[in-house]
């Protein structure tokens, strides 16, 4: 009995390692590997209380840092992992625990100067670049011409009226707006060159903050990353940068695709590693060391009062199968059969689904859902950071439409008046409290003209409840009803005029933020709140970005490479069912990022939320070479597979 305690207590010196480094006269940085359910967090939250000394009778790393007035940072990748850590750690004023947008804010923020002059120069940059663009084009009387020089004009006006800006100001969870707000993006743009081009700035940072943790390394922001590690080299006599992080659990395109890879991490540095995985029971755990093995060799084991457990891979042939629901169905049953436990097959009593559902990626929700047309044209935009931001649900365009408008045009349909006087009163630059202040004695003009924008509203839901985003935007514009962010200004101001010559010009600039968005706002509101409920966790679907960190004790995966048409990931390919194509051999010869690696990182991350029993629907149009593969490969056993034919 002692030896299974002791084997289940095998990362303890991992700390160990951890606490050593965390010393204020010799610091010295680690790259914490931490794999699935090994307790990264618990380590985490470990280190801080050392830095605290929440168990230290004497108090001496605490004195240390009251006496200096300095402080403990920690970055987070949630608002929801940054409010676990404070609670954990007491709310101790000596610990400050942050998400990468508000730590960056708070270096930067207080540099209004530089900010203005990072600003002026590049938006001036941007414009360059789109001026030289439009020359290039043979067109000038596409849609797309049209976008282009009116996002010139905006970003030129904008320019024009950075010098009248008092201050600017930044909400890690707002929209950012209104004409002095810096976006999401540029927050990050402006700290990562201030740090990396500033030594005032690294300072300060060194300075305020002697420790910097940051959790999930492996999806912070890889210029920042880069720029942290540029501070740590130049100051690691006395700053300490920690990172905590698996890089099989990478998950977001902006993220570090070296990080893990030898010789990233400096030589210095302690490299600690943890072999438990508390989680899962040794099949699951087995099946997920299976499944990275051909990556790295870090391999997990169990906790030895977790035996057993179950895994099946079910292959479906798609073209027999059409009805996904009934199929997935049925492999509940067979789950429930195999494992003897009935909580696999779906009681209508139950208020939650006890079965964790995690499909592929988010093009299967928004076909199964219903908002392909909005989302599938965002998605293929090329920036990676604009990505990233849609998965999370943090474009400031689309919760312009799924919070201001949509609760405005939900008052307006069910003729909630004083629903809708607290909307505009609220969010309407009409009755803005400056505005009305100008306005002096004429203040009933502008609440003449709010109702008048209200009625203008009510028009058109009256010809349609489910309009499309872009006469919402028309409307709402024109009415001056909300601020429109940014990245919507150039679909302003008649941008539903139709060109005689056609839209062939679109095309070339698919990826583009601009052309995706001219394709997206063609979609009606309903599929942008079928969208948001998606992202907030608030249907039955989900994908291993939003269950991030999370365990069930029941999984099911659903894999089907044509419900997802996404471009990033192909199980076909991994499981052999189809072979690699030329990008992708390309990107492996010269050890760039591709499919197949996604896909694999995406399996492990979605397996490994399991805790008791996982089961694996891959839909497909080759069963015999998905089957094949799957045993050879030693991911799976012969009895662990069920074809439905």
């Amino acid at each position: 009995m002692t030896e299974q305690v002791a084997d289940n207590h095998v990362d303890d010196i991992v700390d160990e390692q951890i606490r050593a480094c965390l010393n204020f006269e010799n610091p010295r940085s680690f790259f914490l590997f931490a794999g699935a359910g090994s307790g990264k967090t618990r380590s985490l939250v470990n280190a801080i209380d050392f830095l605290r000394s929440a168990h230290d009778s004497s108090m001496k790393n605490r004195r240390w840092l009251q006496v200096r007035g300095k402080k403990v940072a920690v970055i987070t990748f949630t608002n929801a992992a940054r409010d676990e850590i404070v609670d954990r750690t007491k709310r101790d004023p000596l610990v400050v625990v942050h998400t990468i947008h508000s730590f960056s804010w708070l270096l930067i923020k207080s540099h209004q100067s530089d900010i203005r002059t990072w600003l002026k120069k590049d938006i001036q940059i941007s414009l360059d670049k789109m001026k030289q663009e439009q020359a290039a084009r043979k067109r000038t009387d596409t849609k797309i011409y049209g976008d282009t020089e009116r996002s010139i004009a905006s970003k030129q006006d904008r320019l024009l009226a950075i010098d009248e800006i008092p201050e600017f100001i930044y909400s890690p969870s707002g929209d950012n707006k209104s004409k002095d707000s810096l976006s999401h993006g540029e927050v990050l743009k402006i700290v990562t060159s201030f740090l990396s081009e500033k030594p005032t700035i690294q300072r300060i940072l060194v300075d305020a903050f002697p420790v910097l943790l940051i959790d999930e390394s492996q999806d912070t922001n890889r210029h920042l990353l880069e720029a942290l590690l540029k501070v740590q080299a130049s100051h690691d006599k006395i700053f300490s940068l920690g990172l905590l992080g698996d890089t099989m659990q990478r998950i977001y395109a902006d993220g570090h695709h070296e990080l893990g890879k030898p010789g990233f991490v400096p030589e210095d540095w302690a490299k600690p590693a943890k072999k438990m995985n508390h989680r899962s029971r040794k099949r699951i755990v087995d099946l997920v060391n299976a499944v990275r093995s051909e990556v790295d060799e870090q391999k997990q084991q169990p906790r030895s009062d977790k035996p057993g457990g179950w895994v099946r891979l079910f292959v479906i042939d798609r073209s027999k199968f059409t009805q996904p629901l009934v199929v997935e169905e049925r492999v509940r049953q067979c789950m429930a059969d195999v494992t003897g436990d009935v909580d696999w097959v779906l009681n209508a009593e139950q208020l939650e689904d006890p079965v964790k559902t995690l499909i592929l990626e988010h093009h299967m929700a928004a076909a199964r859902m219903g908002f392909s047309d909005m989302f599938d044209p965002l998605y293929r935009v090329s920036d990676d950071t604009f990505r990233t931001n849609l998965l999370k649900g943090s474009l400031p365009s689309i919760r312009f439409f799924c919070l201001d408008v949509a609760e405005l045009v939900d008052a307006v349909l069910r003729d909630d008046e004083f629903a809708i006087a607290r909307i505009v009163q609220d969010k309407s630059p009409i009755l803005d409290k400056k505005t009305l202040f100008s306005a002096g004695e004429r203040q009933g003009e502008n609440l003449k003209k709010a109702k008048s924008a209200v009625e203008n509203l009510r028009e058109l839901l009256e010809q349609n409840q489910d309009p499309s985003l872009l006469e919402l935007l028309n409307v709402v514009s024109s009415n001056d009803l909300f601020q429109v962010p940014r990245s919507l200004i150039p679909f302003l101001d008649g941008a539903m005029v139709k060109t005689e010559n056609g839209d062939e010009g679109i095309i070339e600039d698919v990826k583009s933020e601009i052309g995706a968005w001219r394709v997206a706002l063609d979609a009606p509101l309903s599929q942008a709140r079928k969208y948001i409920a998606y992202v907030s966790g608030k249907t039955g679907f989900d994908t291993h970005q939003g269950v991030k960190g999370l365990e069930f004790p029941r999984v099911m995966v659903v894999i089907n490479d044509d419900e997802a048409r996404g471009f990033l990931f192909s199980y076909d390919t991994l499981f052999g069912a189809k072979e690699k194509s030329k990008r992708d051999l390309e990107n492996e010869a010269a050890g760039l990022d591709n499919a197949s690696d996604r896909t694999r990182r995406l399996l492990y991350v979605t397996s490994s939320r399991a805790e008791d029993s996982l089961a694996i629907v891959a839909y497909t149009d080759n069963p015999r070479a998905v089957t094949d593969t799957a045993t050879s490969s030693g991911i799976f056993l012969e009895d662990e597979i069920i074809a439905f034919e």
